[in-house]
């Protein structure tokens, strides 16, 4: 009995010597320090505090919920907040096997509480981040992802209003993508479209959904759904420009590419958004790269990896083409560096690194 309470005063104090839990936390993507407080309401579109605080749903990086004042269950909470600390480690940690050993902790503390814990909110949440983490772990690692895709559409189904509603079907869409159920992945973004959420958030769900129908050899319908959404956009904004690079993607495949060329560099001289500019960057570099004109095609993918390589998929976008630009140039120092780098863990899990993983011998 004694050496049983000895472990359990341990366990607490690895729990709490990391991160404190004393109220619910709301963790951000722009700032480094969580809001705290007492969670009034969730929707698919915000989470609000007590006292009037409201945070988009988009801009939320993670909630850790206080546990139930009164609700017992001391081991599952320790778990929870074991957990908890071990993915954010996961996801922060260099240390290939940390990374390995906070991720099965991770995984294994959460399945741990959500087989027995009875607050709805964070069973809710519990059974988001099973699918949700292995939906991202079986991409970086290419593993087959079907029992991601399996949990993350019982959360969708379960939970339609959650706050996490959004990123629990944009990374199903995604895998859906890399089993090539594009069919399926458009089902997902068009189930997104239709929920209560953001402007930016709907638009990008239309935006990628349109694209899937190139995928699915219906060009036709991609270019009229993209027209369609353009028309409703306000020119200058970040979604009007990303609309017209991805009507530039349609326009390709339609084998327009004067058409496509003139929606990029449009698209290039209406933004200053650097996301933007890196994916219409990357996607003039495409064409050029498909139509054998290399030398143009390394420049623009040099202006993704040397000015605008904020966003690591587009950033390994450009180095996977750049690896295979200067191995045709000749230059196979410089081919071997992009692969190189492009295999370094900052890009773990981008579709760009697994291609390259795939195409390196066994």
């Amino acid at each position: 009995m004694i050496r049983r309470f000895g472990i359990l005063i341990a366990f607490t104090a690895v729990c709490l010597g990391t991160i404190a839990f004393a109220e619910d936390q709301i963790f951000l993507k722009t700032k480094a320090a969580p809001a705290k407080g007492a969670i009034v309401s969730e929707s698919s579109k915000e989470v609000a505090l007590k006292g009037g605080a409201k945070f988009a749903a988009e801009d939320i990086d993670d909630i850790f919920y206080e546990w139930p004042a009164g609700g017992g269950q001391a081991v599952e909470e320790l778990a929870y907040k074991q957990a908890f600390n071990s993915e954010r480690s996961w996801l922060t940690t260099s240390d290939p096997n940390k990374k390995k050993n906070d991720f099965k902790n991770a995984l294994e503390s959460y399945e741990k509480t959500a087989a027995k814990v009875t607050d709805k909110r964070i069973k809710a949440h519990l059974d988001f981040k099973l699918g949700y983490l292995r939906g991202q772990k079986a991409l970086e690692d290419n593993v087959d992802v079907k029992m991601a895709i399996t949990r993350l559409r019982d959360f969708v189904s379960k939970h339609p209003n959650g706050w996490q509603v959004s990123r629990a079907l944009t990374l199903l869409a995604k895998l859906q993508s890399d089993i090539r159920d594009f069919a399926g992945a458009a089902q997902s973004y068009a189930e997104l479209a239709k929920l209560d959420v953001s402007a930016d958030v709907k638009n990008e769900a239309l935006l990628q959904g349109a694209l899937l129908y190139i995928q699915l050899n219906r060009v036709g319908e991609a270019e009229a759904k993209l027209a369609e959404l353009l028309k409703s956009l306000p020119k200058g904004s970040k979604s009007y420009g990303r609309a017209l690079v991805a009507q530039a993607e349609c326009f390709l495949a339609a084998k327009k590419p004067a058409e496509a060329v003139e929606n990029l560099k449009q698209a290039l001289k209406e933004s200053d958004d650097k996301g933007l500019r890196a994916t219409a960057y990357n996607a003039l570099g495409a064409f050029f790269y498909d139509t054998d004109q290399l030398k143009e095609a390394r420049w623009e993918f040099l202006w993704v990896d040397v000015v605008y390589n904020q966003d690591r998929h587009e950033h390994a976008k450009a180095l996977y083409y750049l690896s295979h630009i200067f191995e045709k140039l000749a230059d196979p120092d410089k081919a071997a560096q992009c692969r190189a780098t492009l295999l370094e863990p900052a890009f773990g899990g981008t579709e760009y690194q697994r291609k390259l993983q795939k195409e390196q011998p066994k």
